[in-house]
């Protein structure tokens, strides 16, 4: 199955990927979860985690395309194995060109060609192959391994968050959803912004209240709960572009108002832009899942409340002007259908998009 065919099953709309999740517990063939903790620990299959690992955990059965196919949890991004330091490089968030994982992993390892794009936790750090740049929290790294160098992997600036207004420690990155060009074309052809994203849309949560600019000489206003989407015309050390709102958390009576971290945005519908410009706010549907940083309340649909903690499968959802909270689907440290993974869930990305021959 080709990517762009399984990512467009995604826009019947997330009420089926909901209905699975909770009566088979399991998502459509080829699919698949990682995630990363922000504590040290092992999953109660004997797999030993830090803060910047990725595990992987395949939800595809008898289809599965994963060589050494298992039903637990892998470990498909070892920071030490690429140069990154227990101590330094926590990951704050993460998000993968999923296109570019034909087979996704020789042995338990990625394979050659494999796109990540990272934050970290550190207030600055330093990045191999990025000196003697600092890299902020506020800062998004790309990776590629199978590199053409010396190491087989290198790191790269990706997007400078204080280009584009991104400076304070509320604004850290906590959540990203990277669409590269490729999707954008593809996926949300229809999501006709009034500027060019040639270079992609990146979609993200920060830690706390954030400024930045609206395109219309004013300031876009919010805070962690909100989901914003950045207009990429540019990326690199010359980050530039422009900033909407895409999903508004404090409609969803979200609170805390930071609760939400990790990010993985999984449909776009756009209906237009605002009359109210100056607002930034795109006129779209959106439908992301996350992991909450801390037991929070919000709005459902029907105008109930939905009481989530730490560690769970939750989903934003606007549609219209109607912003509300879906979920629980999973609770990561139950000991279930899959094996708990005892501890926090940073972040988490579903492979809804792979594209295997």
């Amino acid at each position: 199955m080709y990517a762009r065919d399984t990512k467009k099953l995604l826009r019947f709309g997330l009420v089926m990927v909901i209905f699975l999740i909770a009566a088979t517990a399991c998502f459509p063939d080829y699919n698949g979860v990682f995630i990363n903790m922000d504590t040290v620990g092992t999953t109660s299959d004997g797999v030993n985690y830090d803060k910047n690992d990725i595990l992987f955990l395949d939800l595809a059965g008898g289809n599965s395309p994963v060589a050494n196919y298992t039903s637990n949890w892998i470990t498909v991004f070892d920071g030490e194995d690429y140069g990154l330091n227990d101590t330094k490089h926590d990951l704050s968030a993460f998000s993968f060109n999923e296109q570019t994982f034909d087979y996704i992993f020789l042995g338990n390892e990625l394979d050659t060609d494999e796109e990540l794009y990272l934050s970290f936790e550190a207030n600055r750090t330093k990045i191999p192959g990025i000196f003697p740049t600092w890299v902020y929290g506020q800062d998004i790294v790309k990776f590629t391994n199978g590199a053409a160098n010396y190491d087989g992997y290198e790191y790269e600036m990706f997007f400078d968050g204080s280009d584009v207004g991104l400076t304070t420690m509320s604004e850290k990155v906590d959540g990203i959803s990277v669409w590269p060009p490729e999707y954008y074309e593809v996926l949300a052809a229809d999501v006709d912004f009034p500027y060019d994203c040639n270079a992609g849309v990146i979609f993200l949560s920060t830690r706390g209240r954030y400024r930045v600019n609206n395109n219309q000489g004013g300031f876009l206003v919010g805070d962690g709960s909100d989901v914003l989407a950045f207009c990429a015309t540019n990326l690199g050390y010359n980050t530039a572009g422009f900033w909407f709102r895409a999903f508004d958390g404090s409609e969803a009576n979200i609170d805390p108002p930071n609760a939400l971290t990790g990010l993985d945005v999984i449909d776009v519908d756009y209906y237009g832009i605002t009359s109210n410009v100056d607002s930034g706010t795109i006129d779209n549907g959106i439908t992301f899942l996350f992991t909450p940083r801390r037991d929070f309340t919000g709005d459902t649909e029907g105008g109930g409340t939905l009481y989530g903690q730490a560690s769970e499968l939750n989903a934003g959802i606007k549609d219209g002007n109607h912003h509300y909270l879906d979920g629980p689907f999973w609770n990561f440290n139950e000991d279930g259908s899959y094996p708990a993974v005892n501890g926090f869930v940073e972040n988490i990305s579903l492979l809804d998009m792979p594209s295997f021959p």
